[in-house]
């Protein structure tokens, strides 16, 4: 027997626009950051459903490790499905 507040539950509220910000400032941060390392090809990369901003080589193998995680896979299935 559902209560009818399983739907509600399902899909997280969007982003606030503090929220925004502060991924943003974080995107930023990681840039500054990927650009210190001298000659080192990393790039930012946000994920959207997460949230999370990571430096990615061009192999692309910390974005593929992300993408396989735990956490992603756990924010995933939170979020409402978009097809």
């Amino acid at each position: 027997p559902s209560g009818g507040t399983e739907a509600a539950a399902e899909a997280p509220p969007p982003p606030s626009k503090k929220e925004l910000r502060r991924r943003e400032a974080a995107e930023r941060a990681v840039a500054e950051r990927a650009g210190e390392g001298g000659g080192d090809e990393r790039e930012p990369w946000t994920c959207e459903t997460c949230g999370v901003t990571i430096l990615v080589r061009p192999d692309g193998r910390a974005r593929q490790q992300h993408l396989q995680g735990k956490a992603h896979a756990k924010r995933l299935r939170a979020a409402p499905a978009t097809a």
